[in-house]
């Protein structure tokens, strides 16, 4: 073989190579390419789900601060309520006494028997009744503090969650200041209720109760009995906690 053949194998083995290499480079930014659109169709893909949950995130933190006002708003609705009607029946209550006492002048002793007992029987209901108002809004009072926490933990997590999808910093919102509601002042009476009218009361509550084992209102109870619906509803909780009968929602059971 000649130089001259020599050297045109030797041209011919590197313009293959060339050729070789240059398939080879261009198959590989091929494959890198694609690599790389996948892996932002990926990246693209994970922050379209972020954004979508974040926007649910945001809905259901809304309707929770909205049901947390419309409950707020309830409650105050009902003390508000109770409070008229407190309020209201004093000034009648105070109308009968009176003119009880003018007919007196003109009746027999009887009447003042009569008129004790009425007496010690509106400063009994008074007393229940401011007593049953002040733990309703303890109640009231309590359940707001608890909303307050949950609502600051959820806005918490909302903020922690979003810092660690976006690097964003923490936003740090003050608790909001609690609720203070007015206090109610409970009348003081120094008359002592009947034992004997209790228990007769505990035992005709009980039977009524008994007798409805479909459930009962305390209204109805209160009816029945001819019993002011706070007193009927003081005994009824008695009766819940010695575990004789026992409450679902708005009705009373026999155990």
């Amino acid at each position: 073989m000649s130089n001259a053949d020599v050297f045109k194998s030797l041209a011919q083995d590197m313009v293959k190579g060339h050729k070789e290499r240059v398939r080879w480079w261009a198959d590989f930014r091929a494959e890198a390419t694609k690599e790389n659109k996948e892996r932002a169709a990926e990246v693209s893909r994970m922050l379209g789900e972020f954004a979508k949950e974040d926007l649910v995130t945001r809905r259901e933190v809304t309707q929770l601060l909205k049901s947390f006002i419309k409950e707020d708003k309830k409650k105050a609705a009902k003390v508000s309520r109770m409070l008229g009607e407190f309020v209201k029946e004093d000034p009648v209550r105070r109308s009968k006494v009176m003119n009880l006492l003018e007919e007196f002048k003109t009746e027999d002793a009887p009447r003042m028997v009569a008129i004790t007992q009425l007496l010690q029987d509106f400063s009994e209901e008074d007393k229940e009744r401011a007593a049953e108002v002040s733990r309703l809004l303890k109640e009231f009072s309590g359940e707001s503090a608890e909303r307050a926490t949950a609502w600051r933990n959820l806005v918490n997590y909302v903020e922690l969650k979003k810092r660690a999808i976006y690097g964003a910093p923490p936003m740090v919102e003050a608790a909001p200041p609690p609720v203070k509601l007015p206090a109610v002042e409970e009348k003081v009476s120094g008359e002592k209720a009947n034992p004997e009218e209790k228990v007769r009361l505990e035992e005709e509550i009980l039977s009524l109760i008994n007798e409805h084992p479909e459930g009962i209102k305390l209204t109805t109870i209160a009816e029945k009995t001819g019993v002011a619906r706070i007193k009927t509803g003081n005994v009824t909780r008695m009766l819940v906690d010695a575990g004789v009968i026992i409450k679902e929602g708005l009705f009373y059971f026999p155990v």
